[in-house]
């Protein structure tokens, strides 16, 4: 039964970075988006307030993808360093 348990925490990280490209091209998708939008409102003048809140869940998810990588990085380092 422990065993199991064990197993199942071993393959989260895996399944993590299985969909690291599709964390990595929604972020990117989500930005440039935003800023397509952004543009896009100024000129027509309106839906200025869902382009920003495109942009600020793009760089939300660029950090969190950053910080993902490092602390993956960090971790590999330390287990196998």
């Amino acid at each position: 039964m422990v065993a199991l348990v064990f197993t199942a925490f071993n393959i989260v990280p895996l399944l993590g970075l299985l969909f690291l490209p599709l964390a990595i091209l929604s972020a990117i998708a989500a930005i440039l988006l935003g800023h397509l939008g952004f543009s896009a409102s100024r000129r027509v003048g309106v839906g200025r307030k869902l382009a920003i809140a495109g942009l600020v869940t793009g760089y939300i998810a660029a950090a969190a993808l950053v910080w993902y990588l490092v602390s993956w990085a960090v971790g590999v380092t330390t287990a196998f360093g």
